[in-house]
């Protein structure tokens, strides 16, 4: 109930799934793997460098450093949070320094892939998303 599937939720949607349940359960999507929990929602990023950007494929994660959020595109804009929790809870410029900037510096196309929050496909082994949430 509580996962962003980018590809097909709008902001507005993504918004309205925080607005239900995001002070009980946290939004959740995968990097790299792993479950990763979206905290401290700030809504739909109106940010003009965006707008270079709308081409990236949802679930793209990019670092505004001037209003220290982690920017995530979707179907229709580009939607922000302050923090995560992976292993730990990490601010958006922690999470960035420590794993995103990382990925966003290396130049193969396969790289690019690994900068994207991905969408949980539905109907995965239990078993297997319950080793991606603890590894």
């Amino acid at each position: 109930m509580s996962w962003v599937e980018w590809e097909e939720q709008t902001c507005d949607q993504i918004s309205c799934l925080h607005c239900a349940i995001g002070s009980r359960i946290p939004l959740r999507t995968t990097w790299m793997g792993r479950t990763i929990k979206l905290l401290d929602f700030v809504g739909r990023c109106h940010i003009s460098l965006l707008d270079e950007r709308s081409r990236w494929p949802p679930g793209s994660v990019s670092y505004l450093k001037e209003s220290n959020t982690l920017a995530v595109s979707c179907k229709d804009g580009w939607v922000g949070f302050r923090s995560v929790v992976l292993k730990k809870r990490l601010t958006a410029g922690d999470f960035y320094n420590g794993y995103l900037h990382q990925t966003l510096h290396r130049k193969s196309a396969c790289d690019i892939t690994r900068a994207q929050f991905i969408t949980r496909k539905h109907g995965g082994d239990a078993k297997d998303m319950r080793e991606n949430s603890t590894s």
